[in-house]
């Protein structure tokens, strides 16, 4: 029934986690979310109608017990205390089934009490349900919505209707005094400097911009039943961990904090991470707030960041001195620390949750309880949350029981096994190495495992034409396929063969203004159009490396790199001629309009320079990384034999790096060297999300590329299913790719995923997933490389050191 008006005994504002629960209640998300139940099964004589008014008792002393919500025509949601509320209490009669019935049919109930959702404005929040299974055993089932109290005050509660129970079936007066309502609580909470603890979390998370979560794996199902796995911390275990915890003066909370943060770590792959952690949220200013029923816990943010030389001592530091620094400010809601950081209510991907429930100490188990006839001989207890992905850990007596759940619509089974796997050798490593181990020594990883990348680091070396420079491979295609589209920009289109005449012009003119030798640089300052692949091929024809420039670096960078690169010459068009007349006095050489020369072949060899590319450097400085020919023809024969070579037939790519960025010479050489054609993309189409599309579309683009952040930009906007019906084959780099990302391209098209910094010639790593198999999955190879804190590459051909 609802609250009537006559029967009011209070109103007031909902506590952080309640306004979260509300939220999601009224979001519409599953009504199962939430819920907890207890049963527990007794044996013995027991008296239904004392249980029955012990409870009832109950409902009348604590106000959450009488509590409902309401939104309409409030500024915010109230919770609406009625001044009187019956129990809803039932009790049915399973006395006639056979034993294997009646065990099938407390399920059965069970199982549709946890299905018949609350309605938080109207229903009593709080089923108690006693199923008869014969005249001295007794299934007692309790359901009850998170929103009006958590598991220490359910705990509380439980034991004071068994007290209560006692002292009507014993003629005694009731043992407890008037309890303190949960108003006093919100009281306490609205006299709080909220905006002072909004900034504590908003500096805490500051530079926190990539949800820390294991691969993903979305398998479209809108709704898809948990799973969980569960396993236990032997009394050796716990017994040994507790005395680290002790040795540490951290609690034994803060090290499983630390434990699940270190194996998050490394199935999110990162060395900064957040999890959510649900904290107790009782305030010490409230005197007996232990004995208070109702909703204090919250889910607050818990930030870990890993160094390569910390040890596990540090990190239990770091962990204890983050709970401490953050304790005065876990009343404020999650949903307002959210909002403080770019992720929004994407910032928590897991939840940390270490259960204190005082059940254990009201409960012996197959013992007659004090003051009853009856003992307790089974003790279940189910909760069901909003979050995709958690850890749970349950003391029981002498041992920790552990619960990992999750999402299968979201997470492989596969994978969460390998995550509780590392959880338990967490555990083993926490315990043999102690606390003065480094983190680089702690070993999560199973002899399989280390197998498979053992297996994996003994990849097939790669083999081609040694002795070929990239003019010779592009001179081999433009012999086989001279009229094929070799270059186009907006309405220019050029074949092979003119692309090799209009290249051999400026290789006539640069020689001709220049005398040149191997590994002499030449400056290129174009603005984007077809010129520039043409000046490239022009500089390495006339047997110099091109150094690349944006028209709009400022001029001391454009000074810096002309004066430190040494560069010979400069080439330009009728839109950069004049600034670079400015900055050098070197020949600059204006390449659109050149009358025809006679070019004479110019012999180079695999080991001249071929181009120089400035990054900014680690400090802020420009750094000029210098590769041969030999290592770009390298890598365009692995893209062709790992990437393109998987179509089996001239494709139409896309140009969409700016050529100063090592990305354009994966794009550019990987087609002109295999024959395929190049597109190269107009700014407002690399900017433009729609354009990108309708670029794709209308040159019927096989293969593109872009960094995943764009491919985010391209998801948002709806772009991103017709995309990848049109292309066979996306291209990533230059940061990490989501993996839900990934799988929505792999619906469609091929995805290959790159790394490797400049030094290394633009790519040293790549992984290829190709439909049908719609799955894309990160490797776990970081964490062979996170022991060694270094990722190394090992290659033929190796980056010139600078001059």
């Amino acid at each position: 029934m609802k609250p009537v008006k006559n029967n009011i005994a209070n109103i007031y504002k909902l506590s952080p986690m309640q306004t979260g629960l509300f939220f999601h209640y009224l979001k519409g998300d599953d009504k199962q979310s939430y819920l907890q139940q207890i049963s527990w099964r007794l044996q013995g004589g027991f008296d239904v109608t004392a249980f029955n008014e012990a409870w009832q008792t109950l409902v009348n002393r604590h106000d959450i017990l009488r509590t409902n919500f309401v939104f309409q025509n409030t500024p915010t949601p109230l919770q609406v205390v009625a001044e009187t509320r019956s129990l809803d209490f039932q009790v049915i009669d399973y006395r006639h089934l056979d034993s294997q019935d009646k065990e099938q049919a407390v399920h059965t109930f069970q199982k549709q009490e946890k299905h018949t959702p609350f309605h938080l404005e109207s229903n009593m929040l709080l089923r108690l349900r006693v199923l008869q299974l014969s005249n001295d055993s007794f299934e007692v089932i309790l359901t009850h919505h998170h929103i009006i109290m958590d598991g220490w005050s359910l705990g509380n509660l439980v034991k004071e209707a068994l007290d209560i129970y006692i002292a009507r079936t014993n003629n005694k007066p009731l043992p407890y005094e008037n309890p303190i309502g949960f108003a006093k609580y919100i009281k306490w909470r609205e006299a709080q400097n909220q905006a002072n603890s909004i900034e504590y979390w908003q500096n805490y998370l500051t530079g926190f911009e990539t949800q820390s979560t294991p691969a993903q794996h979305p398998s479209g199902k809108i709704r898809t039943a948990p799973k969980a796995l569960h396993f236990e911390v032997t009394p050796e275990q716990l017994n040994s961990l507790n005395k680290l915890a002790n040795d540490q003066n951290i609690t034994l909370n803060n090290l499983f904090q630390s434990l699940w943060g270190l194996v998050l770590s490394h199935h999110a792959q990162s060395d900064d991470i957040v999890f959510g952690c649900v904290v107790s949220g009782r305030p010490h200013e409230i005197a007996d707030i232990e004995k208070m029923a109702g909703i204090f816990i919250n889910t607050i943010p818990v930030r870990i960041q890993f160094t390569l030389d910390m040890r596990l001592a540090d990190l239990f530091s770091q962990v204890q001195h983050n709970a401490l620094a953050g304790e005065p400010h876990q009343h404020i809601a999650l949903a307002d620390i959210q909002s403080t950081t770019p992720l929004k209510d994407r910032l928590i991907g897991s939840l940390f949750v270490m259960e204190n429930y005082p059940l254990d100490s009201v409960f012996e188990l197959n013992t007659l309880l004090p003051g009853t006839d009856f003992a307790v001989t089974q003790l279940e207890t189910w909760e069901k949350t909003h979050f995709d992905l958690g850890v749970r850990l349950l003391p029981d007596q002498d041992r920790l029981k552990v619960k990992i759940g999750y999402s299968p619509a979201l997470y492989d089974d596969g994978d969460m096994r390998h995550l509780a796997e590392h959880f338990l050798r967490a555990i083993s490593e926490f315990i043999r190495q102690g606390a003065e181990a480094r983190l680089n020594d702690i070993d999560l990883l199973s002899d399989t495992e280390k197998a498979q990348l053992k297996s994996f680091s003994q990849g097939a070396p790669l083999y081609h034409e040694q002795d070929k420079t990239i003019i010779n491979l592009f001179q081999q295609q433009v012999k086989a396929h001279p009229t094929r589209t070799c270059l186009s920009f907006e309405e220019t289109r050029l074949t092979y063969a003119e692309v090799d005449l209009q290249s051999d012009r400026i290789a006539a003119h640069l020689r001709k203004s220049v005398k040149l030798s191997p590994d002499d640089r030449i400056a290129l300052m174009l603005t984007r159009s077809h010129w520039c692949v043409l000046a490239i091929l022009g500089v390495l024809k006339a047997g110099a490396a091109y150094v690349p420039i944006e028209p709009d670096f400022p001029t001391e960078r454009i000074d810096f790199i002309l004066k430190d690169s040494h560069a010979r010459a400069i080439l330009v068009d009728p839109q950069t001629q004049s600034k670079a007349r400015e900055v050098t006095t070197q020949p600059c050489l204006e390449i659109t309009n050149l009358p025809d020369l006679p070019f004479q072949r110019v012999e180079t060899k695999t080991t001249d320079l071929a181009y120089v590319i400035y990054t900014s450097g680690t400090t802020g400085t420009p750094k000029g990384v210098m590769i041969e020919q030999g290592s770009v023809v390298h890598l365009a024969h692995a893209m062709n034999r790992d990437v393109y070579q998987r179509h089996q037939r001239s494709l139409n790519m896309v140009l969409l790096t700016t050529y100063v960025f090592d990305g354009s010479v994966q794009q550019i050489f990987s087609a002109l060297l295999y024959g395929h054609s190049l597109f190269i993309m107009d700014d407002d189409s690399k900017r433009d999300t729609r354009k990108f599309s309708q670029f794709c579309q209308i040159y019927k683009i096989d293969i593109a590329g872009c960094i995943p952040n764009f491919l985010a930009l391209l998801d948002e906007a709806g772009e991103l299913d017709a995309l990848t019906k049109q292309l066979s084959h996306m291209i990533f780099g230059g940061e990490a790719l989501p993996v839900s990302l990934a799988n929505k391209v792999a619906q469609n098209c091929t995805v290959s995923n790159l790394y490797g910094p400049t030094e290394c010639c633009v790519n040293a790593l790549s992984f290829t997933t190709v439909p049908p198999s719609n799955r894309y999955s990160t490797c776990s190879h970081r964490e062979t490389v996170r022991k060694c804190g270094n990722l190394y590459f090992k290659s033929a051909r190796t980056p010139r050191s600078p001059w």
